[in-house]
């Protein structure tokens, strides 16, 4: 109580300018601490959830690359055709970028999800080797099928450690989104929470600021006017301020 009665005095002793910039800065750092707040929500709920969705996209966007490429060299070997080899160096492309696009970040993902886009990158390199060395004619036609179905044994390979990535960082994401839960739960409690204590010091303040301000200048314009209409027989106008509007 004696803390609260010495703001009180302090309060009054404030000059009207001290007052309103008082007033001005505590306002303001509320609409920061809001801002700040807002932000804190919006950066677990859609940040870090994004991330959890690129990661899943990625590794789709590799399976889906690498099948399309899968099909159009099985075309390309048995027809020849120019056109499907232009299709064919446009999905080797892109497989080459959702490759190199996957996360590689040992702290982040993990040690046992780590080794599957390792494996992925390594064995890429070496599939891709052999494949251009393959479509383009740089080596001889001794073993063609042998070397062949060698490239599609990479190929199914490829395809296994995507899928088993995929497969993993589902895992991963779904154990995350768990750990979130309870978090997400008490988030709305929390925001009603933080919305009512605002409302309720600004309000406090609004309140203070009356007190001080507005209600003592009513009470002198009300006397202002009694006296214009030559009434003087009114009561002294009494404040607690000692600024001011205290000594007027």
């Amino acid at each position: 109580m004696g803390l609260i009665r010495r703001i009180r005095q302090n309060w009054r002793a404030f000059t009207i300018k001290n007052k309103i910039a008082l007033f001005t800065a505590i306002v303001f750092a509320f609409i920061s601490l809001s801002i700040s707040f807002n932000i804190l929500i919006v950066r677990f709920s859609m940040v870090d959830f994004g991330t959890i969705l690129n990661e899943n996209y990625k590794c789709n966007e590799y399976r889906k690359s690498l099948e399309t490429e899968i099909k159009l060299f099985e075309q390309y070997v048995k027809s020849g055709n120019e056109e499907t080899k232009v299709l064919l160096d446009e999905a080797i492309e892109r497989t080459r970028n959702t490759v190199y696009d996957l996360n590689y970040d040992y702290t982040q993902i993990g040690e046992e999800r780590y080794a599957y886009p390792w494996s992925i990158r390594n064995s890429y390199e070496v599939y891709a080797k052999q494949r251009d060395s393959f479509l383009n004619g740089t080596e001889s036609q001794v073993n063609y099928i042998e070397r062949l179905y060698e490239l599609y044994d990479m190929q199914a390979y490829l395809q296994k450690y995507g899928n088993e990535l995929m497969d993993e960082t589902i895992a991963d994401s779904s154990k995350i989104y768990q750990e979130k839960i309870p978090s997400l739960v008490i988030t709305p409690w929390i925001v009603i929470a933080f919305g009512t204590l605002l409302m309720i010091s600004m309000a406090g303040l609004a309140k203070a600021m009356n007190k001080a301000i507005v209600a003592p200048v009513t009470k002198l314009a009300d006397a202002s006017r009694k006296i214009a209409a030559n009434e003087f027989q009114i009561e002294d106008v009494t404040v607690d301020n000692k600024d001011e509007l205290g000594d007027l």
